[in-house]
């Protein structure tokens, strides 16, 4: 069974976020005050992908904020 784009996107929580800002940052500290998905596009008639999504946000380090983005 195959799901689709939103279904898909919607599954994502805070903690895979969280996991892969922190990576990406290389803070271990890092915390996700707030994010958003935004779709960019693709993955029409593609069974193999659902699209290429930006998960925009920001989040502290520690005491500053750092804003970002995941594509």
């Amino acid at each position: 069974m195959t799901q689709d784009a939103s279904s898909i996107i919607q599954s994502i929580d805070l903690t895979q976020v969280t996991a892969v800002a922190r990576l990406t940052a290389g803070r271990d500290a890092l915390q996700i005050r707030d994010w958003r998905v935004d779709p960019l596009g693709g993955g029409l008639g593609n069974p193999v992908s659902v699209g290429l999504y930006r998960f925009a946000g920001k989040a502290r380090p520690t005491a500053s904020r750092l804003p970002g983005r995941l594509c």
